[in-house]
């Protein structure tokens, strides 16, 4: 494996060095050995490949940043969007009327009242039906009780 160094190379007086291993070699300035020419060669379009490649990245950076900030934009706005429809369905629920309660849902929202009241606002229905026949069978003992 050859690796070549350019300080100055040939055209502006400096010389190429050469180094195979770890030896050092000083080419002086007039290069002629058609080996190193041609690395010379493939190190140039090396270096000009890299330099398309690097002028290409640089602009998919320059295209992804405008896309990104074209993209931050319309995310802001349809999250401004967002929220102004957001508060229109708000609006329009806290306005929406109730229909008027009868009579029975009157009664029914007053008893539920009185029970959380006390207390037995999570009575369960079979509860609540053993609690009547309790207070059924009271009563019936009672009028028992007073007739004898």
């Amino acid at each position: 494996m050859v690796a070549i160094s350019m300080p100055g190379g040939p055209s502006r007086g400096g010389s190429y060095k050469i180094e195979r291993g770890k030896q050092k070699v000083d080419t002086g300035k007039n290069v002629q050995d058609p080996a190193v020419l041609s690395q010379i060669a493939q190190l140039k379009a090396t270096v000009e490949f890299q330099k398309q490649q690097s002028a290409a990245n640089l602009r998919l950076l320059q295209h992804s940043k405008t896309r990104y900030a074209s993209l931050d934009r319309e995310h802001k706005k349809l999250q401004e969007e967002l929220t102004k429809t957001d508060s229109r369905i708000n609006e329009a629920l806290s306005k929406r009327v109730r229909p008027p309660m009868g009579p029975l849902a009157e009664f029914r929202d007053l008893q539920n009242k009185t029970m959380k009241s006390v207390g037995l606002g999570g009575m369960t229905n079979r509860t609540s039906m053993t609690l009547g026949v309790m207070a059924c069978c009271l009563g019936i003992l009672g009028i028992i009780g007073r007739n004898e």
